[in-house]
């Protein structure tokens, strides 16, 4: 202790000025217990740990002057508490989010996922991303191989058309310029007189034709192709439309083939646009578009259920009135003419969508028939 005194260069303080310090503390602590600050004093009592201890006394000692026993108390709840919190942060940080099941399982399957263990979860959860990333890739690969095939099948038949059309022309070009060379040669004069030369220009003139007659089956060969590949282009649009008619009208097909049901329904269909709707044999063939085949049905059936109707009776039209001399004529025929314009209107307007359906053909025409064969009703 005297060592200690030495250092600071400071003397102890005497008994007397301890026990007053003491006191001090004792009625500093009863005052803040009674105005409810006993937490503040509580943390500058832990502010004041570090500090040194007075002159005299070791720093343990002045620790546990300054300290009572309820400081001590609470401190260790403090410290239990900072535990509690220290675990809890722990918790929060070890939670692992929640794996959601693959969204294209069944219900059945997803209800199983939760049955799995969390490390299950995520190795299946890690596979599937992964089988899903190479479904996509190849997805998209094949999208870009077609792309790519489309966009050469299409340069290919360009290059075909234009090749054939130059050849028409160079054909055409040739056939007159062979022409043109032997327009003055008489024939039989040229037989009869000069032998050798005759032959020498008919065999001239057979080669030149000849590559005339070439040139004519290479443009009648590209020609041929052309017409081919437009009528595989047709069979296959035709199976596209086929397929798509399948899934909206189900009833219609039994698997691949069409049912008889559906053979009737489009027989019918067809047998109405000729005979209501004014198209040709030739136009319905051709009709394979399954949007104007399911108008053309929603019209059949609409005409069909207006045919079926029961017809109101007309009701008897009232006596005419006497009108007597100086009486105004109020009734007129302003409503009767008013009505028939507008029949005429109405007949008009269908008259002439039902024309654009039998020159187009389009959906969008048969969708206008069918409004306003509603319209009317």
């Amino acid at each position: 202790m005297s060592d200690l005194h030495s250092v600071s260069g400071e003397s102890a303080p005497g008994p007397s000025a301890a026990a007053g310090m003491a006191d001090d503390r004792d009625r500093v602590d009863a005052f803040l217990d009674a105005t409810g600050d006993r937490a503040w004093r509580e943390d500058e009592d832990d502010s004041d740990d570090g500090r040194a201890a007075p002159a005299g006394e070791a720093p343990g000692d002045a620790t546990d002057a300054a300290s009572p026993e309820g400081d001590s108390g609470a401190a260790g709840q403090r410290e239990e508490a900072a535990a509690a919190d220290a675990d809890g942060d722990t918790d929060e940080g070890d939670a692992e989010p929640a794996i959601a099941p693959p969204t294209h399982w069944p219900a059945a399957d997803k209800e199983a996922w939760e049955a799995l263990p969390a490390a299950a979860r995520a190795l299946v959860s890690r596979n599937e991303q992964r089988a899903e990333a190479r479904v996509a890739q190849r997805l998209k690969e094949a999208a870009e191989d077609r792309k790519a095939l489309a966009a050469e099948r299409s340069a290919m038949t360009q290059e075909r058309q234009t090749s054939a059309a130059r050849a028409a022309e160079l054909v055409a070009a040739l056939t007159r310029q062979i022409e043109g060379e032997f327009a003055d040669v008489d024939w039989q004069k040229l037989a009869g007189e000069e032998p050798t030369e005759y032959i020498a220009k008919r065999a001239a003139y057979d080669a030149r034709m000849g590559e005339v007659a070439r040139a004519r089956d290479e443009v009648a060969k590209a020609e041929r192709a052309q017409a081919a590949e437009a009528d595989a282009r047709f069979r296959e649009y035709a199976h596209r439309q086929e397929q798509a008619l399948a899934d909206a009208m189900p009833d219609w097909y039994e698997g691949a083939a069409p049912s008889a049901a559906g053979r009737e329904a489009v027989g019918n269909v067809r047998r109405y646009l000729v005979e209501v709707e004014g198209f040709t044999a030739d136009e319905v063939a051709q009709l394979v578009d399954h949007r104007t085949l399911l108008v053309a049905h929603k019209a059949y059936r609409y005409d069909r259920l207006r045919k079926a109707k029961p017809t109101r009776k007309k009701a008897r039209p009232a006596p005419a009135k006497v009108q007597r001399p100086g009486d105004r004529n109020d009734s007129g025929d302003g409503g009767a003419a008013g009505a028939g314009g507008a029949e005429r209107e109405r007949t008009r307007r269908m008259d002439a969508k039902r024309k654009t359906l039998r020159d187009t053909g389009s959906p969008q025409a048969a969708e206008a028939v069918f409004a306003e064969l509603i319209d009317q009703e």
